[in-house]
């Protein structure tokens, strides 16, 4: 008898759920999308298929390894890592697991869309014995946003890949397609047909000011602005430096400088015109706790991106924390922050983005006030949800975290 086959007349709701997660980086916070759906996923087993690099990384440290020293989540370390292997490796897991339905999640899905056609197209026998969720992390722009020429081309075309892919999903009930939407729910104009899944954010544990800056060493009083996270040029470190220079002129005044450093941000920083006494760096990935206590030290926190039009993962954290945030007028970014009522939108110039952090400082406990209040939408249920459901069964309900 073989005893890992399904029971004569068993149904596919019935087995349990293995859930497969693949995501080759830990580059940015991808790691934490994959722990939150390893903790709360309402699954059997889960495994998640990488790089060597990326199970090696400090960042597989800090996010998963008390889930995997728990054993509550494999890794499978690919060492000739593609894209094609890997989507076979994930596909073909029903083979040694036949007694249980199995759920392929790509929470940065956007660079999979074209294998994961051309297999659901060419090898649909393999592709078949999962069901399989994609989550598009910078999904095309809406019509509003969006440049003209060659970007608008690369626009149009992943529009039309990906929502292809989701018309072969809603065809075959094989594989969803979602995109990334803001933590709060705040819709300023739908970017595709595709369903839109919340940008999945913990309200963090309280934390005040003051403990914070004691954390990390700041001063107690002051005014601080904040330009955290992964930094590059293209998130203008230099240009609100340089703004900041002109505002933190009191000596317990500070610029924090914390995560990673691109190239030339740190030049960019030095250059701008503020002392040496006015910048705090804290270079280097940063865990939760640390960039919790990061953001609540800051008064404002400076988001004045170039580089997307996307949610920001650091605008819902700064909700949390209660931090209004200082953003590009004319983005998505800033009917987010503005239409929720704790950003000040400014132009991408100097003299403005010095008039808007003393804005943002005069009418601080306003805009803290509404950042809490808009943080009352932040939640992470939607993301497990669908990117580890199976419609093959009725709804499923989602585990509390541990």
């Amino acid at each position: 008898m073989n005893m890992s086959a399904p029971a004569a007349g068993a149904r596919i709701g019935s087995l349990p759920l293995h859930l497969r997660i693949i995501e080759p980086s830990a580059g940015g916070h991808r790691l934490r999308y994959v722990r939150l759906l390893a903790e709360r996923a309402p699954a059997a087993s889960v495994e998640w298929i990488t790089t060597r690099a990326a199970a090696s990384s400090r960042e597989a440290g800090i996010h998963l390894s008390e889930l995997t020293s728990q054993g509550r989540l494999a890794i499978t370390v690919l060492p000739r890592w593609s894209a094609h292997r890997a989507l076979e490796t994930a596909a073909r897991a029903s083979e040694r697991r036949p007694s249980t339905r199995l759920v392929v999640a790509i929470p940065d899905g956007d660079r999979w869309l074209p294998q994961l056609g051309l297999m659901a197209v060419t090898r649909p026998r393999l592709f078949g014995q999962a069901h399989w969720n994609v989550l598009l992390m910078r999904p095309p722009d809406p019509p509003r946003f969006r440049g003209s020429g060659a970007t608008t081309l690369r626009t149009k075309a992943k529009a039309a890949m990906s929502e292809g892919v989701a018309a072969i999903g809603r065809r075959t009930n094989w594989i969803d397609v979602y995109s990334l939407d803001d933590a709060f729910g705040f819709e300023t104009s739908p970017s595709s047909r595709l369903a839109g899944l919340k940008d999945p954010v913990d309200a963090p544990r309280a934390r005040s000011r003051t403990l914070a800056r004691s954390e990390l060493g700041l001063p107690e009083k002051g005014s601080i602005v904040g330009l955290i996270g992964a930094m590059d040029v293209r998130k203008n470190p230099g240009l609100v430096a340089r703004g900041s220079a002109a505002v933190l002129t009191g000596a317990d005044d500070r610029l924090l400088l914390a995560g990673r450093l691109g190239h030339g941000v740190a030049e960019q920083v030095e250059h701008s015109g503020l002392g040496t006494n006015h910048v705090v760096r804290r270079a280097g990935y940063l865990s939760d706790d640390e960039l919790i206590d990061c953001v609540s030290s800051c008064d404002v926190l400076a988001l004045m991106y170039s580089n997307h039009n996307s949610a920001s993962g650091m605008m819902a954290l700064a909700a949390a924390c209660g931090v209004p945030v200082l953003v590009p007028a004319g983005t998505k970014l800033a009917d987010l922050a503005c239409g929720l009522g704790f950003g000040v939108a400014v132009r991408t110039e100097q003299s403005a983005v010095s008039d808007g952090i003393r804005q943002a400082l005069k009418t601080h406990d306003a805009l803290a006030t509404a950042a809490l209040e808009a943080a009352r939408a932040l939640e992470v249920n939607s993301y497990v949800d669908s990117l580890s459901n199976d419609p093959r069964e009725a709804p499923i309900e989602i585990r509390a975290g541990r």
